[in-house]
Order: structure tokens, then C-alpha cells, then sequence
């Protein structure tokens, strides 16, 4: 049986579960119908939900376990595409963004813990094995997130320390692997790094850990 639809006119359609015709507004967008908008409408697709929350949320949270890595590369991709959209929205809506983020936070304690934790057994391993137990290096690093928080204060926008060549695409833990952005450029920016910094930072922490151990050795001590 073919479903007929009723237009009175290009403003309003019928919706397909209640029989009723309605306003286009009435309806949800969906860009793979013909006329642009979901054949239910939000009335009745609100009842459905609220009457399968639970199965729809499931059915939800088993397509992102199952497709984790795409789903990353189209978030990846999304972002690579529209940075300056993004920034333009966070700045507009900063004390917004801000408030979800710390609800969201409070609302997913556990997994703030989990993630927590994960970085800093990413840091750690990431810490160049001839400075884990520099004080120098330790103190450098501490010394940039007091900047960070003396240019966040100073200037009245919240920055953030960010490593250059990310963690999660093997950069190290570093002080010549950080830099000091807006929080804006950080969360707008993708965890890729071009090959000429990543060749950069490589180049640098040879030639550091050259001079570490030089220094070193100078003091009666080897790696």
C-alpha cells in the first residue's frame, strides 16, 4: 500500500501517525525527504520517544560502541570544516558552552575520573625517559601553567596549555612541546600536527636531551 500525503499548501503537510495536517515547523527537518521534512511529526515523535526512551537510548549507545572510529573521523571532519563556524559560536555563546560543560561534568563524574586518569598515564608515558625525575623540567612546566593562569586573569579570556604535537598521535610531554592558546583556538583546533612542527619538536628535544646529558655526565652522573 502506497502512503498518500495531504499538502494544502507548501506551509503545511500531514503527519503520517496522527493523520493531522500541520505546519512544516510542526515537523523535524530531514534533508533526505523530499520536501526537506520527516513525515511524523514532533508531537507524535515526542510521544514515541518518551514511550521507548530507554530501547531508542540502547539501540543509540550500541551504533557508537560499534562505530566508534567513524563516528570520530566524522566529528574530525566536521570540525576540520567548519573551524571558524565553531569559534564564531563559542564566542557568541561562551557562558552557555561553559555551563553545559560543567553540568556535563557534574553529570558524568565517573567518566571525568576514567579520562583523568588515562591522560596522566598517557603523560607519564609520554615524558621523555631522561627527564622523569628532572626537577628542572618539572618546574618548567608548572611555570607555564602559572602563566596560563596569570594571561587568563590579565586579560579576562580563559586560555589553556595545549601540546603542540598531541599526546594521542605520540607527541612528548614536554616544555618545548607546549604553547599557551585561548581557550577559543584550543577547542576549536583538531589533534593533528603538520609534519614541519612535528619535525621541530623532535629536533629540539634531541638537541635538550643532548645537553641533559652532557650536564649530567659533567656531574658524575649517566642515563
Amino acid at each position: 500500500m502506497q502512503l498518500q500525503f495531504t499538502f494544502v499548501d507548501n506551509t503545511m503537510k500531514m503527519c503520517i501517525k496522527c493523520k493531522e495536517t500541520k505546519l512544516l515547523g510542526m515537523f523535524n527537518r530531514d534533508k533526505y525527504k523530499k520536501d526537506g521534512y520527516r513525515s511524523i511529526c514532533k508531537v507524535c515523535t515526542k510521544v514515541y520517544y518518551e514511550a521507548n526512551k530507554e530501547k531508542i537510548l540502547e539501540k543509540h549507545k550500541d551504533y557508537r560502541e560499534a562505530n566508534k572510529e567513524k563516528i570520530a573521523e566524522i566529528q574530525k571532519a566536521y570540525k576540520e570544516a567548519n573551524k571558524e563556524k565553531i569559534k564564531a559560536y563559542y564566542e557568541v555563546n561562551k557562558e552557555k558552552v561553559l555551563e553545559q560543560q560543567k553540568a556535563y561534568k557534574k553529570a558524568n563524574k565517573d567518566m571525568y575520573v576514567e579520562y583523568s586518569n588515562r591522560r596522566r598515564a598517557m603523560k607519564i608515558k609520554a615524558i621523555p625517559k631522561f627527564l622523569h625525575n628532572c626537577e628542572v623540567e618539572r618546574k618548567r612546566i608548572i611555570d607555564i601553567f602559572k602563566l596560563r593562569r596569570v594571561i587568563s586573569e590579565a586579560t579576562g579570556i580563559e586560555h589553556h596549555v595545549d601540546h603542540m604535537w598531541p599526546l594521542s598521535k605520540g607527541g612528548p610531554h614536554w616544555s618545548g612541546n607546549l604553547q599557551i592558546l585561548t581557550a577559543t583556538e584550543n577547542l576549536s583546533k583538531s589533534d593533528s600536527v603538520c609534519k614541519l612542527t612535528k619535525k621541530n619538536i623532535k629536533a629540539s628535544l634531541k638537541i635538550a636531551r643532548k645537553e641533559y646529558l652532557n650536564e649530567d655526565n659533567s656531574n658524575g652522573h649517566r642515563d
